[in-house]
Order: C-alpha cells, then sequence, then structure tokens
C-alpha cells in the first residue's frame, strides 16, 4: 500500500509539473503579444523593466485593466499666442512670420488631423520639399501646428504623447526655417524613450506615413 501511494504521489506530481510548465508557456506566448502590441503603442525597453521591477505598478496596470481604475487625460491644449516662438540659432529666416502666431489658444489634441501627401500612404515616400510647395499651393499652411503648439504639447509629457500621437513623428509645418547655409527646416515631435523631443529636418529628405503634419480640425 505504501508504495502504490508513492507512485499516485509521484504521478500527480508529475502532472502538477506538466500542467505548470503548459500554463507558463501559455503566460511567455501572451507576454510576447503583449510586448508587441506595446511597441506599437510606444513602450520602450526602459518601460517594460521599469513595470517588471515595480510591483506597485504592476497592481496599478492590474486595476486598470480590469476597470477599478480609469485614466484621466486633459486633451485641451493651452497656447500663448501673444508671445513669439524660440527659434534655434541657426535658424537665420522664419519662412512665414505671418502666420507663427495665427491658431486658436485652446485647441483639443484628440481631433487634432494627421495629415498625409498622397506621397506618403500605402507605403509610399515623398520628398519634404513636395509636401511643403502642395501646402503652400493649396493654402492650407494656416490650418497646420506651428512651433508654439508643438512646445504647448511637448510640454504635456511623453504619457500624453502616446496617449494621442503614439508612434508618430509630427510636423509643423506652419513654422518652416531657412538655415545659414540655405536649407529649409521643419520642426517636429517624437517620442525618445521616456520623454517627447523636438527636433528639426531638412526639407530634402523624405517622409512616409509614420510623418504627418499636424493640423487643427477643419
Amino acid at each position: 500500500m505504501a508504495k502504490a501511494k508513492t507512485k499516485q504521489q509521484k504521478k500527480r506530481k508529475v502532472c502538477c509539473s506538466m500542467n505548470s510548465a503548459s500554463e507558463f508557456g501559455k503566460d511567455l506566448g501572451l507576454m510576447h503579444e503583449v510586448v508587441v502590441t506595446g511597441r506599437k503603442v510606444g513602450f520602450t525597453s526602459e518601460d517594460w523593466a521599469m513595470l517588471a521591477h515595480d510591483e506597485k505598478k504592476i497592481r496599478q496596470v492590474l486595476e486598470l485593466i480590469r476597470g477599478n481604475v480609469t485614466l484621466q487625460f486633459d486633451s485641451i491644449i493651452r497656447v500663448d499666442r501673444s508671445v513669439r516662438p524660440t527659434y534655434p540659432d541657426w535658424a537665420r529666416i522664419v519662412m512665414h512670420p505671418e502666420l507663427e502666431n495665427l491658431g486658436p489658444v485652446e485647441f483639443d489634441a484628440a481631433k487634432l488631423e494627421l495629415w498625409l501627401h498622397e506621397g506618403q500612404k500605402d507605403g509610399k515616400w515623398v520628398n519634404g520639399q513636395v509636401i511643403y510647395e502642395y501646402l503652400k499651393e493649396k493654402k492650407m499652411l494656416e490650418n497646420c501646428l506651428g512651433l508654439s503648439d508643438l512646445i504647448a504639447i511637448q510640454a504635456k509629457g511623453i504619457d500624453f504623447f502616446r496617449r494621442y500621437l503614439a508612434g508618430k513623428a509630427v510636423f509643423a509645418w506652419k513654422s518652416v526655417v531657412r538655415n545659414r547655409i540655405g536649407n529649409l527646416n521643419v520642426p517636429y515631435l517624437y517620442d525618445y524613450g521616456d520623454k517627447v523631443v523636438l527636433f528639426w529636418i531638412w526639407l530634402d529628405n523624405d517622409w512616409h506615413d509614420n510623418n504627418p503634419a499636424l493640423c487643427f480640425a477643419s
């Protein structure tokens, strides 16, 4: 009897071990899907590492996905149009100074248009100069965001940016400038690690569908 009981106990242990391994395998598969989806919306390796080692944050995420708490975001951006934006030292000429303070003093980030030139759609790339000339020709620049708007969005922080503009490098075509050697540049915001970065790029580069112009809702 004792031997039979020992065999049964061993059998149960083997079954439990196999079940645990199976569940662990499923967990790994689901975690892989979570990481892939997270990357699509802007999660970085640093973000995952922070979450993995912070039990409090994991509990907060658990409460969120179970519907016990909700995230609250103020989607309204406020811009002081009475103040001229500060351009980088290398900017020699502001191409459209008449437009730099044109726009609403408040706007809803959730209602911004992410506009693409036809040459950016369906996996295609188009030269920045082509986009700029098109916006000028169609008189669309005044409806684009400018440098002041990007600075105000940047000030809202990385969580705000990922909520409304995740995975995009967003451009403010109203604020094109010419640098000291004659090249045209346009400002944009993008997600870099744990912060929102404001940068400038030459118009002789090519744009794709992750590089939309930010426009006010028409």
